[in-house]
């Protein structure tokens, strides 16, 4: 593979690559997987259009997108971070195909995506989330590490269908 692999428990994250595109375009264009955060017919995106996307995420060193699979199952998802320096707080999000939901997964990718975070980002003071309010398993998964509800921050748009929750540094160690 030529590139750094971060291994969790059941999974093994890397930073994504053009080979890794088709994966991530089929995950993006699956409403099932986007339902929550407002394409219930996924993006409908192209090969095209997600090399566009790759080169942009490449030339910001504050956006970081990786690439879950697990042995035997392979792609699994994505999970994604986002370094906003200005309030040292950073955004994270996670995707899981369908057919990997409910095996663990999440969690240890998103407890993989915690650790990358914390460890590698020593400005970052705080992350958050935030999650369609009718995902009860995101909102179950946010909660098991110790993500509490806040009130959107004033120089954010939360939906009103969304929530607002948020991790410490401090707070981390208590779910590492």
């Amino acid at each position: 593979m030529g590139q750094k692999e971060i291994h969790g428990k059941k999974i093994t994250i890397h930073s994504t690559t053009a080979d890794d595109l088709p994966d991530v375009l089929n995950l993006w264009n699956n409403g099932e997987v986007m339902h929550y955060v407002g394409f219930p017919n996924g993006l409908g995106m192209n090969l095209n259009q997600m090399h566009g996307w790759l080169q942009k995420l490449n030339n910001n060193p504050d956006r970081h997108h990786y690439v879950v699979t697990a042995p035997e199952i392979g792609f699994c998802g994505e999970v994604y971070y986002r370094f906003e320096r200005i309030y040292r707080r950073g955004e994270l999000d996670i995707k899981l195909l369908p057919k990997v939901q409910g095996q663990g997964i999440a969690s240890d990718a998103f407890r993989t995506l915690l650790n990358i975070v914390f460890t590698s980002e020593p400005d970052v003071d705080a992350v958050y989330v935030t999650p369609h309010n009718e995902n009860k398993a995101a909102l179950g998964l946010y909660s098991h590490y110790g993500f509490k509800p806040k009130p959107c921050p004033g120089d954010m748009k939360c939906p009103a269908t969304n929530s607002y929750r948020e991790l410490r540094r401090e707070e981390f160690s208590d779910y590492n």
